[in-house]
């Protein structure tokens, strides 16, 4: 089992037993630091002081959802926070969700209801690969190759 003491997470629910259950879930595989916030729009205010590694984020929220969220964590240019790993937590798997959270710029997905392992693999998958899921659809020779020479390819 990989090494996860040093990380830093946030929780964002407000679902407060869905906070404790992360929490407790984070808490062992010996993750010490836990941040919970039942608010997305207070989370994003005090990002900067949080300083996460990675952040599990729920979908349905109010005033802030989660893909609102999301949208506001990246297109903070001065956030030295735009790139954490961002996890949606979700039971709404519909794929017109799925595709808006990827276009927001999600890294991964846990479905509701979640397991310890559910977790600990997508913490991985994030920490593996840290760029949103909208970057990794793209094909590597694709993205790298000019519009009109990628669709001939």
């Amino acid at each position: 089992m990989r090494d996860l003491r040093h990380l830093k997470v946030l929780l964002i629910d407000d679902n407060r037993h869905m906070l404790h259950l992360m929490h407790r879930i984070l808490a062992s595989m010996r993750i010490r630091y836990i941040q919970e916030k039942s608010n997305a729009a207070d989370a994003f205010k005090e990002l900067k002081f949080l300083a996460p590694d990675v952040i599990f984020v729920d979908w349905v929220m109010e005033p802030v959802d989660g893909c609102e969220f999301v949208k506001m964590v990246r297109g903070a240019t001065e956030s030295a926070f735009q790139n954490v790993p961002i996890v949606m937590v979700t039971a709404h798997t519909e794929e017109y969700r799925i595709r808006a959270a990827i276009a927001a710029g999600v890294n991964g997905f846990l479905a509701k209801p979640i397991s310890p392992q559910m977790v600990y693999q997508r913490i991985c998958a994030v920490l593996d690969d840290p760029r949103p899921m909208n970057q990794r659809q793209q094909k590597p020779a694709e993205a790298a190759l000019p519009p009109a020479e990628a669709a001939r390819g």
